[in-house]
């Protein structure tokens, strides 16, 4: 059985844009408990691969947008919704451990 998970969170822009600065900067091994396998960055237009390390462009427009794929073709993504609203989603076909927001 699957598991999706989706919440927004409400802050100030400011605040915004350093948590996913953080992010973009301290990438996480795994989420959930599924391991990292890619972390397109959009807004540097760069594509990670987390086991390799190779780095290379993603050729899409720029967005504040925040793109994790996952092992077992599960995928989290954390994009802005208007100026003050993050949306966080994770979706995977196996079932994962809880997160708290």
């Amino acid at each position: 059985m699957g598991s999706c998970f989706c919440f927004s969170v409400y802050m100030g822009a400011q605040k915004i844009q350093s948590m996913m600065e953080q992010i973009r900067t301290n990438v996480l091994e795994d989420i959930g408990g599924l391991k990292m396998l890619q972390f397109p960055d959009y807004i540097k237009d760069v594509l990670r691969e987390c086991v390799t390390g190779e780095v290379t462009v993603t050729g899409f427009p720029k967005s504040n947008v925040l793109y994790f794929e996952l092992e077992d073709g599960a995928w989290y993504c954390i994009r802005q919704e208007l100026s003050r609203r993050l949306n966080f989603t994770l979706v995977s076909r196996v079932a994962v451990k809880r997160m708290r927001p």
